[in-house]
Order: C-alpha cells, then structure tokens, then sequence
C-alpha cells in the first residue's frame, strides 16, 4: 500500500500531518510498508548454519513476544537449493495467532535476515499437501 493508500484508511491520522506512517502507526506499520526493502536484500546465499544461528537468536530473543513454540524453515534453504534471488521461507507454531504479530514478526525476519521472507504459520487446518511439505522439509531451531 503506498501513501495514498494510508491516506484513505487512515484520513484522521494523515490529515494531523502524519507523513510517515512508520512513526506513528504501530498497528497499521505492517499495511503501509513495502513488501521488501531492497536497499537491504543482499544478493548472496545466506550459508545454512548462519540462517540457523540468526533464527535460534530471534527465536531465544523475540519467542515470547510472539509466542512462539517452534520456528523453521522450508523451502529452497531447507533442500540446500537456495540462489542468491531466493527468499526464505519461515514456518512457525504458536497457540495465540495474530496476523497483526505474524507481519510484525516477519518484517523483523527481513530485517534480521537482510533478503525477502515469507511466513507460514504451521496449523492443522492448511492446505494438506502444503503442510505435508512443510513437515517434509522443515529444519526447526
């Protein structure tokens, strides 16, 4: 969602002169942000024991706040396929979902991890054949 976006969902807050909707919009942050930053993806393969280092650190970090039970990966970095334009593909569980908080969590990924991120919240209620996936290959921390 760009600006004008912002403006149309949020015409009080914009209208007091807000610009930056990163400032003063904790909640709604998540809407107003770009998908990815490319001022910051690295253009490298992320070597797996960092990937796994990095996430045990969120995890140990920032696990509570987002009650987090487990926290992993899938995908191209799990099947050690990753190329310098992959994204990683994070798997959680938590007993308190959020979409707020799983957006959050994910923009500090993406900070944290410095390239794109998806998140997957692991359910029983899921697509079956992406869950089976999902538990094929994740590597939890």
């Amino acid at each position: 969602m760009n600006v004008r976006g912002a403006e149309r969902l949020f015409p009080l807050r914009h209208r007091q002169g807000m610009r930056n909707c990163r400032e003063n919009l904790p909640i709604e942050i998540e809407m107003c942000r770009s998908p990815m930053k490319p001022a910051i993806m690295k253009q490298t393969i992320l070597p797996a024991n960092q990937l796994r280092a990095l996430l045990q650190a969120f995890l140990t970090q920032r696990g509570e706040e987002y009650y987090l039970h487990a926290l992993g990966y899938f995908g191209s970095y799990a099947r050690n396929e990753a190329t310098p334009e992959s994204d990683v593909d994070i798997v959680f569980q938590t007993d308190a979902p959020n979409l707020f908080r799983a957006a959050r969590m994910r923009e500090e990924l993406v900070d944290v991890l410095h390239r794109p991120v998806d998140v997957v919240r692991l359910r029983e209620s899921m697509n079956p054949r992406m869950k089976a996936r999902i538990e094929k290959e994740a590597v939890y921390v």
